[in-house]
């Protein structure tokens, strides 16, 4: 049966017993696929999620094995507002448990040149790898700031797990947010890491 192509952010949907499915816009409440990469065979310096919108009050990205090239690194990220990634005015706090029952923590005042999400870098050696989800509100907002929540596990150099919670911000304006980008301190992101992005409308 052939079934007429959608449009951006509907999902194909059944309109009932004996008749063709629709693509249809989904109602509130129904999270929907939005980014979807896989991080291929040479590796990637650097991935771009841009599309951010309206269409969405919130959005939910996945990291799922973002295995690094090099030892000891940790996640930057960045913000697109105003229609550029940012590089300056940046603010995060964490706060670190690990599989040693070592407690720590890691913030800095809006004025770095980037975000992190993560206290301590993570390993490169067979196995050690890093794993979360980030949490976008309202990024269409021009209220108020963009303040991210981070949830992000990892294996660091010494081959002990530990969580990382906490939250990144731009301060530069309350200016709708529309694309992060994230790149290791060092060295690429190696093949078969996936990101996963989904929006929730209201």
């Amino acid at each position: 049966v052939a079934v007429a192509t959608g449009n951006d952010g509907q999902v194909l949907t059944s309109t009932g017993a004996g008749s063709p499915p629709a693509f249809e816009t989904p109602a509130g409440g129904v999270w929907v696929r939005t980014h979807y990469t896989q991080i291929g065979t040479n590796g990637a310096t650097q991935i771009d999620f841009t599309g951010l919108s309206s269409s969405y009050e919130v959005y939910k990205f996945y990291f799922v094995n973002i295995r690094p090239e090099t030892d000891d690194v940790y996640m930057k990220f960045f913000m697109n507002v105003n229609g550029s990634f940012q590089t300056s005015d940046y603010g995060y706090a964490i706060r670190l448990v690990d599989s040693d029952q070592t407690l720590g923590s890691a913030a800095s005042p809006e004025d770095n040149a980037f975000a992190r999400v993560q206290v301590n870098g993570t390993g490169n050696a067979t196995g050690e790898t890093l794993n979360g989800e980030l949490t976008i509100f309202d990024p269409s907002g021009t209220t108020n700031k963009n303040v991210i929540t981070t949830n992000f596990n990892n294996i660091n150099k010494d081959g002990r797990a530990s969580s990382n919670v906490g939250v990144i911000s731009n301060m530069s304006s309350a200016a709708a947010l529309t694309g992060i980008r994230i790149k290791y301190s060092s060295g690429k992101m190696l093949a078969g890491g996936l990101i996963i992005g989904y929006g929730l409308k209201a």
